[in-house]
């Protein structure tokens, strides 16, 4: 299943198989054991590809709020959340993740969003 970030919060819709960034974090998907790797966009233009299981305090810790984000977006930020993929164990992200850094920058985005 794909995630995309919604506009606001509020928005809470599930249709075609893809569920809004509200819709997501208003589910009791969110507390399940599941993964999610997800694309950022840096202030510079730059891609970042990684996994969490909390993506909401990931993206907090890219942006600075929080303690424990990664060197490479500490001097890119704000950053911000292109798309995100669920899926069902550390492992199956991990492997996903592999596969989009190994693809060149214009074909990452399409990559996830068809995964």
């Amino acid at each position: 299943m794909r995630v995309t970030p919604a506009g606001s919060p509020a928005g809470c819709e599930l249709s075609g198989g893809h569920m809004t960034w509200g819709a997501l974090m208003a589910s009791p998907l969110r507390h399940e054991a599941i993964w999610y790797v997800y694309l950022l966009e840096c202030v510079d233009g730059t891609l970042y590809c990684g996994i969490a299981k909390d993506p909401y305090k990931r993206l907090a810790q890219h942006n600075g709020a929080l303690p424990g984000g990664p060197r490479y977006t500490a001097g890119r930020r704000p950053v911000h959340l292109l798309t995100s993929t669920i899926c069902n164990s550390k492992s199956e992200a991990l492997k996903l993740e592999r596969k989009v850094k190994s693809r060149p920058r214009n074909e990452k985005l399409l990559f996830l969003e068809s995964a």
